[in-house]
């Protein structure tokens, strides 16, 4: 499972809706047989990082992202 954005308002964090969505995620992965969860985060999300981190994800790669935009 790839989960390419998850965000949770900031005015709304810290009431375990985070820990709902991948815990819910989580289930529905398990019930397709699905048993690796892969979550992409922005390098300056450091909050993210440890939150993904305290739900014992591994960090396994840094990457960064090019364009070139032409006229």
């Amino acid at each position: 499972m790839n989960i390419l954005a998850l965000a949770v308002n900031q005015s709304a964090q810290e009431q375990g809706i985070g820990t709902a969505l991948i815990g819910w995620l989580e289930a529905a992965g398990k019930s397709r047989k699905i048993r690796i969860i892969r979550l992409n985060s922005g390098a300056n999300r450091q909050n993210a990082h440890a939150f993904y981190r305290h739900l014992g994800f591994e960090e396994v790669k840094t990457q960064k992202k090019f364009v070139l935009v032409s006229d």
